[in-house]
């Protein structure tokens, strides 16, 4: 209905948050289109309007108060609060102490205020410079010169679900597996770096898993998967190579899981 750019930079400004009216020009197109299937035009439309904080000012500029724009703006930020709500609510964030906010609607008012009367007494709410390009910047700057991380804490152990010799001295009988053409490894992150088992309850739920064609099954069990899982970039690659085909498998852990 109006041109985005424009709108995208109007949600971002100050004007509703300090009580002023936002105003959004309308393209004369609408005002054409609506003239021209009759009846009265937007003007006398919204007149009729019961809501008195939007107004249209002679067929070209829809006018918001400070009350409709942070309407407008309620259900995103309920969803927000709603979801970094039930984020925080998992073990891996309980430690968490900064808030990050980055991308173009981190630069509204409105949105930096939600966040910070929610969280703020839980973690610092932080808003770099040029928020709508901080991911962009971070990301090149990582390509140009993957050093700039210095080093990195991991808050938690990852491994991935694998077999030995089944031993019914050590092993319970319902930890046995059967023999098949394909070897699945799921991944999972821990945090007791000495768990034994996935199903410890020290060890969340899978945050992904590779599967690779073996089909050579002759040896049962004893057959040799190269596992790789690579750190450092910007996610965690995992890589399953079966020795005796050569067949690979490749796939990246997602860090939000449970």
């Amino acid at each position: 209905m109006m041109n985005e750019f424009e709108f995208e930079m109007k949600k971002r400004g100050r004007r509703a948050f300090d009580g002023e009216t936002t105003r959004i020009r309308i393209p004369r197109a609408l005002a054409t289109l609506v003239s021209e299937h009759g009846g009265p035009d937007l003007a006398r439309r919204f007149a009729r309007c019961t809501t008195d904080d939007v107004q249209f000012i002679r067929n070209e500029y829809f006018c918001l108060g400070s009350t409709a724009m942070r309407k407008l703006f309620q259900p995103v930020l309920n969803g927000i609060v709603g979801h970094l709500s039930n984020l925080l609510q998992h073990g891996a964030f309980q430690g968490l102490q900064f808030f990050f906010l980055v991308g173009g609607f981190a630069e509204s008012a409105i949105l930096q205020e939600a966040i910070k009367n929610n969280f703020s007494r839980r973690c610092r709410i932080l808003v770099p410079n040029d928020a709508s390009i901080a991911v962009m910047q971070g990301a090149v700057m990582f390509g140009q010169k993957p050093n700039i991380v210095d080093s990195r804490i991991m808050s938690t152990t990852y491994g991935f679900g694998t077999n030995h010799h089944f031993d019914s001295n050590i092993h319970p009988i319902e930890k046995r597996k059967p023999n098949n053409s394909q070897i699945r490894f799921n991944f999972y992150n821990s945090t007791n770096p000495e768990a034994k088992y996935t199903t410890d309850a020290a060890v969340g739920s899978s945050i992904g898993k590779v599967v690779v064609e073996s089909p050579d099954v002759s040896k049962g069990t004893d057959r040799k998967i190269d596992e790789c899982m690579a750190f450092g970039g910007t996610e965690i690659k995992v890589t399953a190579i079966d020795r005796t085909s050569g067949n690979t498998a490749t796939a990246y852990l997602d860090f939000l899981c449970n």
